[in-house]
């Protein structure tokens, strides 16, 4: 779960500055049009839910349909991405046991948006997230929560090696994932 939530609260964070304007844009659209959307956010994703995470955590009982509704209002792409993590069923083992709210909230705390986390640091933070299984059972195991799928991380084409500065010499290593 706890891969699925940080590429959540990443996508929240880049949309932040862009809520406002998205959600009045889409109110004057007779239907959901993403590439008008896009242009508003910057990025090739965008979110229609009046809510963000922050604002999910404001109903405290209902927050896993909450948090359902924000998702589903990811632009395709990304609700794909959501998907393949199996995060309506992660969502629902959490909630089942009292611990949804609980944890969605230590994940509003951190700021993952762009002005705090660059792109780079941002792939570092998810390349340690997939392999952390595989350090913890001394194998691969199934870090991205995809259930061996792959999944595509939106905006996010390719990560630095772990610890080495970027250069000319650097290998790009993409996160178990095609081309964005």
């Amino acid at each position: 779960m706890v891969l699925p939530l940080t590429v959540l609260r990443r996508l929240d964070g880049v949309l932040a500055p862009t809520k406002e304007r998205v959600l009045e844009r889409y109110a004057g659209l007779p239907k959901r049009f993403d590439a008008i959307l896009n242009r508003i956010t910057g990025v090739q994703f965008n979110n229609t839910s009046e809510l963000d995470l922050r604002k999910v955590l404001d109903d405290p009982q209902g927050v896993a349909d909450q948090l359902r509704q924000y998702v589903a209002g990811f632009s395709e792409e990304v609700r794909e991405v959501f998907e393949k993590f199996d995060l309506d069923a992660q969502i629902s083992r959490l909630d089942a046991a009292n611990l949804l709210y609980l944890v969605l909230g230590k994940f509003v705390e951190i700021d993952l948006g762009p002005e705090n986390v660059s792109n780079t640091a941002m792939g570092y933070i998810y390349e340690e997230l997939r392999e952390l299984p595989e350090h913890l059972e001394g194998k691969r195991g199934d870090a991205l929560g995809a259930k061996g799928r792959k999944v595509q991380v939106p905006c996010y084409r390719s990560w630095a090696r772990k610890g080495r500065p970027l250069g000319a010499d650097q290998v790009w290593v993409p996160l178990d994932t095609e081309a964005c």
